[in-house]
């Protein structure tokens, strides 16, 4: 079974929606501000889901959809599971340091992805004009840069310390402390796959690669966590310790 048809199935629909509604304009009325106060933020908010063109948000929708269609088809392509005998002999990258490189990559460029779509939905009128409501957010994303290399290369070192790549990527977890991880790594999926709907949803292009990225990442760590090597490691520290 060929797996790469579902996500060339997305990436069809979202171009098939992008094409029959290109060209539409944003708002079905060009003076819809006029009907709103100054400074009345709720009522603007208000007028804008009312008067949004419904074709613009099938727009959206279609690029969310193209975005993360390709996104899953690059994945795909780059691991070479075109099947799904291919996905379940699946293994992690041989180098420890292409994981951390590609995790601190991912991590940047998912941080530069949420601020674009903070310009681009102000750059449709989504937020009021009299509202600083782009600058407190993406100063916070920039605290949120910072503290999340920090946590991500942290969590890198005591995932990966003492493993031997490549390893299997479906490879059960053998411990206690593993099953923790591999729970910690299942939330941590659900999540991403929670920012990848809302960006589809919100016709966000920048978001979903990062989001896919991210889950394979996910899915290589626990992979490692869980692997022989991981394991045995945990073992011999945890007989050392009764030792003492």
């Amino acid at each position: 079974m060929k797996i790469i048809a579902i996500p060339a199935l997305v990436l069809l629909s979202g171009v098939v929606l992008m094409v029959f509604n290109a060209g539409a304009p944003r708002m079905l009325k060009p003076d819809w501000q006029l009907a709103v106060g100054e400074g009345d933020s709720a009522a603007y908010y208000r007028e804008f889901d009312r008067n949004e063109n419904p074709r613009a948000r099938r727009f959206d929708l279609g690029v969310g959809l193209a975005s993360a269609g390709g996104s899953l088809i690059a994945l795909l392509a780059m691991t070479r599971s075109w099947s799904v005998q291919r996905a379940r002999a699946l293994q992690t990258p041989r180098r420890r340091w292409l994981v951390v490189l590609f995790s601190n990559i991912t991590w940047l460029y998912y941080m530069w992805a949420a601020s674009r779509h903070l310009v681009v939905q102000a750059a449709r009128g989504e937020f009021p004009p009299w509202a600083d409501s782009i600058a407190i957010p993406l100063m916070g994303l920039q605290i949120l840069l910072l503290s999340g290399l920090v946590a991500v290369n942290v969590g890198l070192v005591i995932c990966l310390h003492g493993v031997r790549l490549p390893e299997a990527m479906w490879a059960r977890p053998r411990s206690a402390r593993a099953w923790v991880l591999n729970g910690g790594s299942v939330i941590a999926l659900l999540l991403s796959a929670c920012v990848c709907y809302d960006a589809v949803r919100f016709g966000d292009a920048f978001t979903p690669p990062a989001a896919v990225a991210i889950g394979y990442l996910l899915l290589v760590v626990r992979a490692a966590v869980s692997a022989p090597s991981q394991i045995s490691r945990i073992r011999g520290a945890d007989d050392v310790l009764r030792e003492t």
